[in-house]
């Protein structure tokens, strides 16, 4: 009888975005990875932005797609 035991647990939250660069067209943003996978690959990043001054504090998810990357240019 053979047993396969795992366990795969959430990953860690990825570093704190850091814009790298910006205008008044784009912003540049890059973090760093989750220090734990959680013992499977990270697969994609979902970046989302919310307005400031805006009524409700809903964000919104501004990549389309996989985002495997940990560096993202996001233009108005």
């Amino acid at each position: 009888m053979i047993f396969i035991l795992f366990s795969l647990a959430k990953p860690g939250q990825p570093g704190a975005p850091e814009c790298v660069a910006r205008n008044r067209e784009r912003i540049e943003l890059k973090w760093n990875p989750p220090k734990s996978d959680g013992g499977n690959p990270i697969k994609g990043y979902t970046v989302e932005r919310r307005e400031k001054a805006a009524k409700k504090k809903d964000w919104t998810p501004i990549n389309h797609g996989e985002l495997n990357k940990v560096r993202y240019c996001f233009y108005f």
